[in-house]
């Protein structure tokens, strides 16, 4: 009975599928609206050279990055590619300390570093970034690790 259970699972599906689409369509499309509006923003609004302005763009240059790498461990993790997981696992992990260090750098910038339309960033507003981040965090990575389909799926 567990050997036919185990076969129903196997494949790429449920949330394993929700990650696949988030990680290889979602997360880019969101990562390209995102970067060519701070584009546009940045344009549209251009003064010379101001520190602010540089850090959202150096930001949006990350972001882009981090969409592509969330891309790549999407199309690992839908093609069943070996090590996908740990691959999954590792770019959590990634993601989980630059959230953190762009937002505590923003809280000591007094200033949003990604995003123009935020307000000056507050020690609450960080605080519940944090947190959030670290449940999300938490979440998916205890997805990956105890999840019946992932073992099923990636052995």
């Amino acid at each position: 009975m567990d050997s036919l259970y185990a076969r129903q699972l196997k494949g790429v599906g449920g949330w394993l599928l929700f990650i696949c689409i988030s990680g290889t369509i979602l997360a880019p499309a969101a990562s390209v609206f995102y970067v060519s509006a701070l584009l546009t923003h940045v344009v549209e609004n251009w003064d010379g050279f101001q520190f602010g302005v540089s850090l959202r763009l150096l930001g949006g240059i990350a972001n882009l990055g981090s969409a592509a790498y969330s891309a790549y461990v999407g199309a690992a993790l839908w093609t069943i590619k070996p090590n996908a997981v740990r691959t999954a696992k590792v770019f959590l992990i990634v993601v989980l300390i630059c959230t953190s260090i762009m937002d505590l750098a923003a809280l000591a910038l007094g200033e949003s570093i990604l995003y123009w339309w935020e307000p000056t960033p507050t020690v609450g507003t960080t605080v519940l970034h944090l947190v959030g981040n670290a449940i999300s965090f938490a979440v998916w990575f205890s997805y990956f690790s105890t999840s019946k389909r992932v073992k099923a799926t990636y052995g």
